[in-house]
């Protein structure tokens, strides 16, 4: 007989486990494990080996899946697939409506339209990085990072704009608390309902006021995130710049972010 098939129909006898054993050994425990959230895709667009291995090295650090994609082309087929979380463009030259990084932020946008926005970043050298960041708001620009590229920098814009816990402010910077954390969580939490308002009636002067009060806390505080985009909100109130619905309202998330420390 087969020494495999002669243990097929063996039935193997149980045994019985005494009562005082079977009292010592407790039930196991069914648990049920917690989804685990996937990290945020941040697109990268960079023809510099070097820096795009930076860009790379700095968002595995800070558990992000980077996505390089070797130009224009390949990235509107990317989103196409499936759209990341942020885009971090490389632009070499100054922000010219003919230029092809211009014309390919203005095809994302529109891309963009149909999907859940996500944040561009465009990495420029100077002087043309003042030169994009003059153009914030504009064919779907976010943000504009200068190069050569300091990590501490595309750290804190990583950290502005996805989910990421926020780290403390530079010791250097200054965060005189006057008079009490309470009075600035009541004031910055009445000025940016009160822009949000504003924006919402396109109330242009009173949006000006609630978005110089948030500079001057941001200022006090030594918050330059939320000075930043406070500065941001000023040009939109001014009229000097246009932005999207969906652009602002990412933009207010991030400064509610910025100031997350105040208003909890």
């Amino acid at each position: 007989m087969n020494i495999i098939s002669s243990w097929v129909g063996y039935t193997f006898p149980k045994t019985k486990r005494s009562a005082r054993k079977a009292a010592k050994q407790p039930a196991a425990l069914c648990t049920v494990a917690a989804p685990i959230q996937a990290p945020s895709r941040v697109m990268v667009l960079e023809a510099d080996p070097q820096s795009r291995s930076t860009l790379v090295d700095l968002i595995k650090t800070l558990g992000l899946e980077p996505l390089v994609v070797p130009d224009g082309v390949a990235a509107l087929k990317s989103i196409d697939l499936r759209a990341p979380d942020m885009i971090l463009m490389a632009c070499d030259g100054p922000a010219d409506p003919e230029s092809a990084e211009f014309k390919l932020c203005s095809m994302i946008r529109k891309q963009r339209a149909s999907l859940p926005y996500f944040p561009i970043v465009v990495l420029a050298s100077w002087p043309d990085a003042f030169l994009w960041q003059i153009d914030i708001g504009d064919d779907g620009i976010d943000d504009v990072l200068p190069k050569p590229l300091r990590a501490q920098e595309l750290q804190a814009v990583l950290e502005l704009w996805l989910d990421l816990p926020l780290k403390d402010e530079p010791k250097k910077s200054p965060a005189p608390i006057q008079p009490t954390d309470d009075w600035y969580q009541v004031r910055l939490t009445e000025d940016i309902l009160g822009f949000e308002q504003a924006w919402a009636k396109r109330d242009q002067p009173s949006m000006l006021h609630f978005a110089q009060h948030m500079q001057g806390i941001a200022l006090v505080l030594g918050v330059q995130r939320a000075l930043k985009l406070a500065d941001r909100l000023e040009r939109v109130a001014r009229g000097t710049k246009s932005m999207e619905p969906e652009a602002m309202q990412s933009t207010l998330t991030a400064l509610k972010k910025a100031f997350a420390r105040y208003l909890d």
